[in-house]
Parts: structure tokens; sequence; C-alpha cells
């Protein structure tokens, strides 16, 4: 018991020099900044200062459209309007519905536990699971299994479960072949 206190309070003293080191490393970076334009150490409290913008090199679509609003031509708003990039939960979803095994476990994943800005949802959870599984992810299939098996948003049904961890198990799944056995070992007649 002593050995585990010992080790956890070095573990804790090695966490606060880590922290305490990088913190020193922020407030180093922040008393000079290297002015770009020019080369010089500017003082921290130059820093505050409003930036110059940097000439940068003209797009041509970007010219043209120009040319045609000056020349009062009609121009669509795509031409006109920038597109905003696409957040990574957006690139997920159109990944998801075109059929990525992969996006659509992970956004899987997302709706069963609320994460990542997504709001909770064990039906989509379940539908995302189903389409990833039926294209052969092992994972997604472990997932099927274990909301089956634990009653995660879908009746109890040890039969479906046992049908997905299977699947996985093809596939090498160490975490579905640990729950199938588990399964197989408390109700056999289910693992025939």
């Amino acid at each position: 018991m002593k050995k585990i206190v010992l080790s956890l309070i070095i573990l804790i003293g090695i966490g606060l020099i880590v922290v305490f080191m990088d913190n020193s490393k922020k407030e180093e970076n922040t008393q000079s900044v290297q002015n770009e334009q020019n080369n010089q150490l500017v003082p921290k409290e130059e820093t505050n200062k409003p930036i110059e913008p940097v000439q940068t090199i003209q797009d041509p679509q970007k010219e043209q459209t120009k040319e045609n609003i000056q020349d009062n031509q009609a121009v669509s708003n795509e031409e006109v309007e920038e597109k905003k990039p696409k957040t990574k939960l957006e690139n997920l979803k159109e990944l998801a519905q075109k059929g990525d095994a992969k996006a659509q476990n992970k956004l899987g994943d997302m709706y069963a536990n609320g994460s990542s800005g997504v709001k909770q949802s064990y039906k989509e959870a379940l539908k995302l699971f189903t389409q990833s599984a039926n294209s052969g992810n092992a994972q997604a299939q472990y997932n099927l299994g274990t909301m089956y098996q634990n009653a995660i948003g879908v009746d109890q049904d040890f039969k479906k479960a046992v049908k997905y961890y299977k699947l996985a198990v093809k596939q090498g799944h160490k975490e579905a072949k640990q729950n199938l056995d588990m399964i197989c070992h408390d109700e056999p007649a289910l693992c025939k």
C-alpha cells in the first residue's frame, strides 16, 4: 500500500513539474514576440497593436468575379460568397451518408455516447452501427452485440448479441470473443 501511495505522489510531482515547465515556456514566448516583417524583437506591450495586413497573391477566380461586379454583370452568389470549410463532424456525416463503414461506426459511437457535439441518440447509433456492421465492420458488429446484450437503447436480445459477436469474432475481435464466451457459458443453447 505504501508503494502505491509513494508511486502516486511521484507521478503527481512529475505532472506538476511538466505543467510548471510548460507554463514558463509560454511566459517566455509572450514576453517577446518576433515581428515577422523586419525580424526585430517587439516588447510585450507592443504586441497588442493591430497587425497590418500582408499582401497576398490574388486568386484569378476572385479577380474575375470582382471584374464582373465592376462591369455590372450578373454574378451568382456562389461566385461572390466564400464557402466555409466543413467541420470534422460535417465531413464524418458526409462520409457516413456515402456508405463509409468506419465513418458510420465512429458517428454511431458519437451518438451512443453523446460526444463531440452530438446529442445522444441510441436510435441513431443503432441505425449507424447496423449500416456499418452490414458492410462488415467488426467494431460496429461488436458495438451492436454490446447494445443487444446490455439493452442499451434496445430490448435485451441475446440471440442478436450472439449473432453480431460471432460476426466480429470471425474477424478477430478480441472483446467480442470474450463477451461471446461469457454468454455461451451462461446460455450454451444460444451459441449452437
